[in-house]
């Protein structure tokens, strides 16, 4: 985001250059086969959005996951402001956002942020578990289907689409209108 500071006047070919380059970001990428994070200690900003890019996400217990970035005034750009409210709703998605509270991995299961919560040390095993589970399931070009129905029905459709360049464009004018002030 040094680029948006050093350059405050940056015109519309600058702004869709750089915006090209922010959709290799795994967060704008579409994926042909379903996605498991396994969350182990913090998943906040990014982390939790990659996670939201997730088709299914396991917690261990002890994890935490949060929006930080409002605490800092940086805003998501990581299509979070649109997977999120489709995840959780609009009211629980304000509670994140707007406060930057933290979430206990209880918590987020009941919000419905994470699929299953697990004790210490094993999501990664657990996500693998569910891995092998979808693998060994008759019919993958069902599952694929399947899942790409479900996407193109949810906030996923909204890959590099109008809605991904208007949280693109209203995270460029917070980081230009008010910057990092604190």
């Amino acid at each position: 985001m040094s680029y948006i500071k050093q350059n405050p006047t940056c015109d519309d070919v600058s702004l869709h250059r750089l915006y090209s380059c922010l959709s290799m970001d795994p967060t704008k990428m579409t994926f042909s086969k379903p996605l498991i994070a396994a969350i182990t200690g913090k998943a906040i900003g990014a982390g939790l959005e990659l996670a939201l890019a997730c088709d299914l996400r396991v917690a261990e217990i002890d994890s935490t996951l949060s929006l930080h970035k409002r605490k800092h005034c940086i805003p998501m750009m990581n299509m979070g402001t649109i997977r999120l409210p489709a995840l959780i709703g609009l009211s629980r998605c304000f509670d994140m956002v707007l406060t930057g509270r933290e979430l206990r991995a209880n918590e987020a299961l009941e919000f419905g942020l994470v699929n299953r919560v697990t004790p210490t040390g094993t999501a990664i095993g657990v996500a693998v578990k569910m891995i092998d589970a979808i693998c060994r399931l008759p019919g993958l070009s069902a599952l694929h289907s399947d899942r790409s129905s479900l996407l193109r029905t949810t906030s996923q459709s909204f890959m590099n689409s109008e809605l991904t360049k208007l949280e693109f464009t209203e995270a460029l004018n917070a980081f230009k209108n008010e910057g990092m002030k604190e």
